[in-house]
């Protein structure tokens, strides 16, 4: 069971290294779960990735596994389900057809798994809000997953909004 997120706020986020290209969430995750408490043999990327029969990972497999391990949290995404422009992308354009009807199943599984998505974006200001404190972001672990390449046009200076030590690393 993990600790209360006022327990959380006093500890540091450990950081962890993607492996491959695709695994970013995963090592995310680990973050944020061996912030909260949970022993790295538990939530290894290796232990995460079993987990997920693939290897093109989506935000709601990481809502799953967070779940999993019985975390409460706020899943904000631009998209429910598969965005059929993603099949324009060299990443995704394998496993695109595959991966849609997985994905758009957990989808709609999560309400019933206790997770509830919101379809929006967040702004520069509410995650500067949300960052009042150093590690933890005031209280609040946030995960966000950005695609580098997109990084600069899409969010302008939104990473600004976050600590120095949030910016740049190989996991955001």
């Amino acid at each position: 069971m993990c600790p209360s997120p006022a327990a959380a706020s006093l500890r540091r986020v450990p950081h962890v290294r993607q492996s491959f290209s695709w695994d970013c969430g995963f090592a995310c995750t680990e973050m944020a779960l061996r912030a909260l408490g949970v022993p790295a043999r538990e939530c290894h990327v290796s232990q995460l990735r079993k987990r997920v029969p693939s290897s093109s990972i989506w935000t709601v497999d990481l809502a799953f596994i967070l779940r999993e391990f019985g975390l409460r949290f706020r899943f904000l995404t631009a998209t429910l389900g598969v965005d059929p422009s993603y099949s324009a992308e060299a990443f995704y354009r394998p496993t695109l057809e595959r991966d849609a009807e997985r994905v758009n199943t957990l989808f709609g599984r999560a309400g019933a798994a206790d997770i509830a998505i919101e379809q929006r974006s967040i702004s520069p200001s509410e995650l500067r809000v949300l960052c009042g404190g150093a590690h933890t972001c005031g209280g609040n672990l946030i995960i966000g997953l950005v695609d580098r390449r997109r990084r600069a046009g899409r969010l302008g200076d939104a990473s600004e909004a976050l600590p120095r030590h949030f910016r740049d690393t190989s996991a955001l």
